[in-house]
This record gives C-alpha cells, sequence and structure tokens, in this order.
C-alpha cells in the first residue's frame, strides 16, 4: 500500500522547489516551440511557395524526425547525463530555427525545419527525468504532482507563443514572427542550462 495518498499541501509546497521553476520554464519554452512548430510549418513552407501537398508532406516528416530522434535517444544515449542533453538539443534547435528565419530559399527552409523536428524529439521525456531526479519524484511518491506542476507551466507556453507568432504573422510575415520561436529557443537554452548546473540531484543533495 502507498504510504500516503494525493496531499494538496505536499503539492503546493513543490512550487517552491526549484527543478519545478527551471524545469517548469523550460517545459514552458518546449512546449511553446513544439506547438507553435506544429502550427505554422505548412504556413511558413508554403510562404516558400511550396504548395500544399509539398507543404503537408515536410510537416509529416518533421514529426517523424521527432519520433525517430526520441527513439534514438533512447536506445543509443542511455551514458549520457540527461540534464546535458537538453541544452546540447535546445542549441540544435537555436541553429535550426535560425536556418528557417534566415532561409535563402526553400530547400533551407526544409532543412531547418526537419532539423527542428529531430531536435526537439529527445527533449520532452528527458527534461520530465531531469525534473524527477532533481525532486527525487519517484522515491518519494511525488511524481505525479511534479508532474503534474511542471506540465501545466508548460502547456501555457504552448498556448501563449502560438498565440503571439499568429499575431505577427498577420501583420508581418510568417518568417518574421518565427524570430519569436528563435529567441523562446535561446531561452530553452538559459533555462536546461539552469536546470543542468544550477539544481542539484536530490540524491547529490543527500550526500552532501
Amino acid at each position: 500500500q502507498p504510504d500516503k495518498g494525493f496531499v494538496i499541501a505536499d503539492s503546493i509546497g513543490l512550487l517552491s522547489h526549484p527543478a519545478v521553476l527551471v524545469g517548469g520554464a523550460a517545459l514552458f519554452c518546449y512546449i511553446a516551440l513544439e506547438a507553435s512548430m506544429g502550427g505554422f510549418i505548412t504556413t511558413y513552407l508554403k510562404s516558400h511557395n511550396l504548395s500544399d501537398k509539398t507543404a503537408g508532406l515536410i510537416l509529416s516528416a518533421f514529426w517523424i524526425a521527432l519520433m525517430a530522434a526520441r527513439l534514438l535517444t533512447a536506445i543509443f544515449l542511455t551514458g549520457i547525463e540527461p540534464a546535458m542533453i537538453v541544452p546540447a538539443l535546445a542549441v540544435v534547435a537555436v541553429i535550426a530555427i535560425g536556418l528557417m528565419v534566415t532561409a535563402p530559399n526553400a530547400a533551407v527552409g526544409i532543412l531547418g525545419t526537419l532539423l527542428a523536428g529531430f531536435s526537439f524529439g529527445p527533449i520532452f521525456p528527458t527534461l520530465v527525468g531531469v525534473c524527477f531526479a532533481k525532486t527525487d519524484a519517484i522515491a518519494n511518491g511525488t511524481g505525479g504532482s511534479v508532474f503534474g506542476l511542471i506540465f501545466a507551466i508548460g502547456l501555457s507556453g504552448g498556448i501563449i507563443v502560438p498565440m503571439l507568432i499568429g499575431k505577427f504573422a498577420a501583420s508581418l510575415s510568417i518568417r518574421q514572427s518565427m524570430k519569436i520561436a528563435l529567441v523562446v529557443a535561446v531561452a530553452l537554452v538559459a533555462m536546461s542550462v539552469g536546470l543542468w548546473l544550477g539544481v542539484p540531484d536530490a540524491a547529490a543533495k543527500e550526500a552532501c
């Protein structure tokens, strides 16, 4: 039998934990990027004069690249510190979105789109695992609460940032508005580095 059921006071207390705050901020950035890419890739690609069919196929390839990267990471990167993987992939995401923003032609835009999908893939599950490790969520039975809190913070990014991109795309252009995604990707690098280097694992804190 579990020691106790859901205790709302314990969950609220987790909001002061650095891993929840920083991890939630990182997830805010990540979900904002994934939602924005999923929602605006076809519009972006059509701005390069691609057909609806071609843009749709590349959108599918974006999601395939995301899923493939997630699977490959789970198989081949098991020996690497998970907290280090997220900022490394976030840097790749900055490069990918930078290519999309500055693309002089459709080929470069497509390359940036697929590279973005590949870089996004492992971030979500790895980020959740890092937050669990830094709060010792599995051992102390707060895994559900930690996930719920960081996911709630993250979902707000999926609401706010696509709305901003759509608003600026209407008044400027989709490629200009993608600069917002670029800024969010840079923020993801900063938040994930902070989570990696600034928040110790729970086991390390206990050892100290």
